[in-house]
């Protein structure tokens, strides 16, 4: 299952780090959108279902509606946990749980069935997800995310630039426009070498030197609800989640489904192109994770501290919290010290 992630990047480097080679060869980054009323992503340490956040989606999708875009693909702010199109009532009441779309029935169920058939595929980014493990001892928590480039540590900060001639790349309208060109990209979510932009204001171009985290992709399924009273359509999705893969079982028996490759991706949001009977084959075990244990912090929705995704070592916080305790009496005194002075 995926109960708890972290996503810390803001929109403009979630996009940098989504940047793709379209049909015509050329790299571009999603268009990033607003939500339809006006929710918002907050970049956090630790987001729970009904929290806002960012999905890449195919164009096609809005081709009818007010987004307009040349791009490919779409990242907007979208409630975790569905709301499927012909629920009544309040869309953050579904009587039944939503956060996560089992692979095994999503095809018989009608609440996944439905707008998977209507092509509503998505890709729900994160820095990670978190999963606890069962012991003895208790619940320890465990955050899962793609292998990294050396230079990238937890917590993730912003892409590394050498040049900012351009002081945002989205979703400012410069960058919208702009034409992305350059070399030295091996994967979605891995913005390394050089971006050479070109300016349509100036014509002149900019080279920007990145490198960057490189995001989990989850294959997920959303949906539009239509409260039916003038208000703007709420956009909402679920992860869906497969028999965990050989290097997390130890850990859970569930896990979301990763897709790993760009081509992947793209068969998945492509669904004028791929039929749904072929995109399906993508969604299975991936062996691609890697994993540090985090503080118990994390345990709590409402923690916010960066402490949530810091890699911590096993066995040392117990110790280290009796270490510091004993210290501190000892700098204080004892309570019968204290009297006899």
């Amino acid at each position: 299952m995926c109960g708890r992630t972290a996503c810390t990047l803001e929109p403009n480097d979630i996009a940098a780090s989504c940047t793709y080679t379209d049909k015509n060869g050329t790299r571009k980054q999603p268009h990033w959108v607003d939500a339809p009323g006006g929710q918002k992503y907050y970049p956090s340490y630790n987001k729970a279902p009904t929290s806002f956040n960012p999905v890449l989606t195919s164009s096609q999708h809005f081709v009818k509606s007010d987004i307009k875009s040349e791009r490919d693909r779409i990242l907007m702010p979208m409630k975790w946990g569905m709301t499927p199109s012909w629920h009544h009532g309040d869309p953050y009441k579904v009587p039944y749980e939503t956060n996560n779309c089992r692979a095994e029935g999503m095809l018989d169920k009608k609440t996944y069935k439905v707008p998977l058939k209507k092509g509503y595929r998505c890709v729900v980014l994160a820095d990670g997800f978190f999963e606890w493990q069962t012991t003895k001892e208790g619940k320890q928590a465990f955050l899962f995310y793609f292998p990294q480039p050396e230079t990238v540590k937890f917590p993730f900060s912003v892409l590394d630039t050498s040049k900012k001639e351009l002081k945002e790349h989205q979703p400012s309208e410069t960058c919208i426009k702009s034409e992305l060109k350059g070399e030295g990209y091996t994967d979605i979510g891995e913005p390394k070498g050089k971006q050479e932009f070109k300016d349509e204001n100036s014509g002149d171009y900019t080279v920007v030197e990145k490198s960057g985290p490189r995001l989990l992709t989850m294959a997920g399924v959303f949906d539009v609800w239509d409260p039916h009273d003038g208000s703007p359509p709420l956009y909402s999705y679920s992860v869906i989640t497969v028999s965990a893969s050989s290097d997390m079982a130890w850990c859970h028996h569930r896990m979301p489904a990763i897709l790993t490759t760009d081509e992947e991706i793209q068969d998945w949001l492509d669904f004028s192109n791929v039929p749904l009977d072929k995109a399906v084959s993508l969604i299975k075990p991936q062996v691609c994770l890697t994993y540090h244990p985090v503080s118990k912090a994390v345990n709590s929705s409402k923690c916010q501290s960066e402490d949530c995704v810091k890699p911590i070592e096993l066995g040392k916080s117990k110790s280290n919290a009796s270490s510091n305790l004993m210290l501190n009496w000892l700098k204080s005194g004892s309570p019968a010290k204290k009297k006899k002075t």
